[in-house]
């Protein structure tokens, strides 16, 4: 039962507990009563409350949680917030907290800090701890070996069943284990064994016997967007993490994997608006002013390409003012053709629906759906542009070009993405502004410039 100022305000106002806490840090709650409040609170609910409290707030609920309540609390924390919180606490008292957590997680904080303080933390961990987490330093933090946990499981394919059960047993917490590995005499992995499979087994048996070579393992290098489709492509979850020779190095449970595509969902949101996810990490109106202008300025070239196909079609412009009338229609419909379709093919490759080995066939279909979509686009403008200008020629170079621009448009939207991800660059910067800026200049271009050779040609 909670007590105190935490209980009262949670009845009386209805707030959730991470706003009755911030409420109660902010108006002065301390000392041994604050220790009372949040022994009764979820590290997630602890976490939510940090996000918002000043550094002064902080110190204070940090300074009520003991190690192993601190360490829930910054695995909880956003990226930026953890990141802000190790960087104010001492070397020592992150050194105990992180010796708290599971090396996957020791390692997600200790990687915050600066490589002094990182040294000075391994430190003052205990040997075989910072040992785990050094190893796990190594792997890049969005790869099978940064994302994986060293605390598995993994017994001889000649081991009997009864042996393997008393390693269980040597587990402080078992309950997190699904299967047992078996790994043969080099430590490279033969397959794994379910471990319903393994308590229903005679005691006798060989582990060789029950185990299931057919498993889906992780290579240490793999990157995380690969290990998100396969975990869901096979339904996984927990998969072992192997390097080159097969040999098991760790695993990788389901709720990593979740958190993984979140992140790539929010990146890939960051990208479609021509931004970076860099941003939640930034503090500083200005810092992320100068990420988001990195991409406005590449839009501004495009933008000056524009203006120099405009300027390059002056006669023609100043003869038939009727092509200028729908510069804007071609550059705002060119462009949404782009964007959807681009945003279509970032999220097939995302998803591995869509893969770049058979990129023909998918371009052939992706310029058919922008042929019909531009069929019916053109047609409709066509059929205006003759009505306004009482002449059939003008009426039919006009719907012409604009069914060319667009269908071009829908190709660029699908080729550019998929050419990216063939030269391993990561295909969502294809998407939003700079999808938007290509089709700007290409689709002007292709207008301008076929609507002028036809109107010559038809009159």
């Amino acid at each position: 039962m909670r007590r105190g100022r935490m209980q009262e305000v949670k009845e009386e106002e209805f707030i959730p507990r991470s706003d009755a806490l911030v409420s109660l840090v902010e108006g002065g709650t301390q000392g041994e009563e604050l220790k009372r409040v949040v022994s009764g609170e979820k590290a997630a609910d602890i976490a939510r409350a940090l996000e918002r409290l000043g550094e002064e707030g902080r110190k204070a609920v940090l300074a009520a949680l003991d190690d192993e309540s601190a360490g829930e609390v910054l695995v909880e924390a956003d990226e930026l917030t953890r990141s802000e919180l190790v960087r104010m606490l001492r070397a020592e008292r992150i050194a105990g907290i992180v010796e708290e957590l599971p090396p996957d997680d020791a390692a997600d904080v200790v990687s915050e800090l600066p490589e002094e303080k990182r040294n000075r933390v391994l430190g003052r961990m205990a040997k075989e701890e910072s040992a785990e987490v050094t190893a796990l330093l190594k792997y890049a933090e969005e790869t099978g070996g940064g994302l994986m946990t060293p605390e598995l499981v993994a017994v001889r394919e000649d081991m009997a069943a009864a042996e393997a059960m008393q390693a269980l047993r040597k587990l402080e917490e078992p309950e997190t284990i699904f299967f047992v590995h078996v790994v043969d005499a080099d430590r490279k992995l033969v397959g794994s064994v379910p471990l319903g499979r393994l308590l229903a087994a005679d005691p006798t048996s060989r582990v060789g016997t029950l185990v299931d070579p057919d498993v889906v393992s992780i290579r240490d290098n793999a990157d995380q967007e690969e290990i998100g489709r396969t975990f869901r492509e096979y339904n996984l979850t927990v998969a072992p993490v192997v390097d080159a020779e097969g040999r098991l190095l760790g695993r990788i449970t389901v709720d990593d994997v979740v958190e993984v595509i979140e992140e790539e969902a929010t990146e890939d949101a960051y990208k479609l608006a021509g931004s970076d996810d860099e941003e939640l990490a930034q503090r500083s109106a200005f810092a992320v002013a100068k990420i988001r202008l990195q991409w406005l300025l590449i839009c501004l070239g495009g933008s000056l390409l524009a203006a120099t196909v405009v300027n390059n079609f002056e006669g023609a412009l100043q003869n038939l003012f009727i092509l200028t009338v729908f510069i804007p229609v071609i550059m705002d419909t060119g462009g949404n053709v782009g964007l959807q379709t681009s945003a279509i093919t970032v999220r097939g490759l995302a998803t591995g629906r869509l893969t770049t080995g058979y990129v023909l066939p998918l371009i052939l279909r992706e310029t058919g759906i922008g042929a019909i979509i531009a069929s019916a686009c053109g047609g409709a403008i066509g059929l205006l542009a003759w009505i306004w200008s009482r002449t059939l020629a003008v009426g039919i170079a006009i719907g012409v070009a604009m069914i060319c621009a667009l269908t071009v448009s829908a190709a660029m939207g699908f080729f550019v993405p998929v050419s990216l991800k063939r030269l391993g660059k990561d295909p969502a910067i294809a998407s939003g502004p700079l999808i938007t800026t290509i089709n700007d200049g290409v689709g002007l271009f292709i207008y301008l410039g076929l609507a002028s050779l036809l109107l010559k040609a038809l009159q």
